[in-house]
């Protein structure tokens, strides 16, 4: 896993139109950006803005869980093919 995404994150899978990374503190901006979109927000909390400092608390939560138990977690993802991508990863890599 050597490659490296925008955010300095290692490439987990990627395709011509897709790219999931481990999530890392580096992620901590944008999402705080996605959290301050009431559009965003509407399909991930009714809309609900979440709680200053929760992103600070949660990635590195995650980023622990993730290190705990090897493929699991949440990837950033960047764009398109998401499903197709992951599922044939599954299959062909993981043997799911």
């Amino acid at each position: 896993m050597s490659e490296m995404s925008p955010f300095h994150a290692a490439v987990w899978l990627r395709t011509k139109r897709l790219t999931l990374t481990t999530l890392s503190e580096a992620h901590i901006e944008k999402l705080n950006e996605l959290d301050a979109d009431p559009d965003v927000m509407h399909f991930i909390t009714n809309g609900k803005p979440r709680p200053p400092g929760h992103n600070e608390a949660a990635v590195p939560r995650l980023v622990h869980y993730a290190r705990e138990h090897p493929g699991l977690g949440l990837w950033p993802t960047y764009l398109t093919e998401a499903g197709k991508a992951l599922i044939q990863h599954g299959f062909e890599t993981l043997g799911l």
